[in-house]
């Protein structure tokens, strides 16, 4: 909600923008023309939603009409200008993400982890079609993942670790064709992982770990040939490893549950497994009536 000037009118042109920033409640955005009133409307919503005065630092916040200048705001040059960057991480945000965030719509980077934050992710984040990172990790944000983060074609780093995010993996992050680094570990998601994920051919790290999924792991995980890191440990994940992950030759690190998950005992996959750096230790051969699904 946008709030009214109470003051007294300047009583001199010159002395406009100091009695503005002295009488103007915190989240007026009817003097401001830097950016759009969209923009700065979604600024507003922020600052009141996050109790912005709490902030660790909240520098020039609504104190001038120049939002690019205000601290954590980042714009493009030029005659029209719009929001590209919000950096607020480790800032003692506290309350929801407001919902007007995605009218942000040249937003490339936006950054909020470490705060206190909860409540859910807006789905209205998804309508931000320029955003390349996302880190909203390290707080504490629940219900689910939206299906709409898969509409954020250009991002290539999504971190939502260490929350209290619940439900399924949106099989829609499978569309995320730029994405190098998904970070979902530490949450409570549940269900399988989706096969679709097998079609980020980009993806270097994959971090599923510290969650309660269950089901074994898609074979078309042997699908993403950039993959470096991958951590599946402390899941409920059964089942044998798939044969197809031997296709993943830049891989340095492999964690999953040695005590639910086999291991296939033919010579080509032992020698992928010894060739990995960093890997769990032990692992029971696979049975026999496991080979089938490993090896079709």
């Amino acid at each position: 909600m946008v709030l009214s000037i109470t003051g007294p009118a300047s009583a001199t042109p010159g002395a406009a923008q100091s009695v503005w920033a002295a009488t103007t409640p915190q989240s007026d955005c009817s003097q401001i023309s830097e950016i759009p009133a969209a923009e700065c409307d979604a600024l507003s919503a922020l600052y009141t939603g996050t109790n912005g005065a709490g902030w660790t630092q909240h520098t020039s916040w609504f104190a001038n009409t120049t939002p690019c200048n205000w601290f954590g705001v980042t714009c493009n040059m030029g005659s029209h200008r719009h929001v590209i960057e919000l950096r607020l991480s480790y800032n003692q945000l506290s309350g929801a993400i407001p919902s007007q965030l995605g009218n942000l719509t040249q937003l490339q980077y936006l950054a909020l982890a470490n705060n206190q934050l909860s409540g859910s992710i807006p789905t209205e984040l998804g309508n931000l079609s320029q955003l390349q990172e996302l880190y909203l990790y390290s707080n504490q944000l629940s219900g689910s993942i939206p299906a709409q983060l898969g509409n954020l074609g250009q991002l290539w780093r999504l971190l939502l670790d260490t929350n209290q995010l619940t439900g399924s993996i949106p099989s829609e992050l499978g569309n995320l064709s730029q994405l190098r680094d998904l970070e979902l570990y530490s949450n409570q998601l549940s269900g399988g992982i989706p096969p679709q994920l097998g079609n980020l051919a980009r993806l270097q790290i994959l971090y599923l770990d510290s969650n309660q999924l269950t089901g074994s792991i898609p074979r078309e995980l042997g699908n993403l040939s950039q993959l470096e890191e991958i951590y599946l440990n402390l899941n409920l994940l059964g089942g044998p490893l798939p044969q197809t992950l031997t296709s993943l030759a830049n891989l340095v690190i492999l964690y999953f549950d040695v005590d639910r998950q086999c291991v296939p005992g033919n010579a080509a996959f032992q020698a992928w497994l010894a060739g990995i750096p960093s890997v769990s230790a032990g692992g029971a051969l696979c049975r026999w009536g496991y080979l089938p699904a490993v090896i079709r």
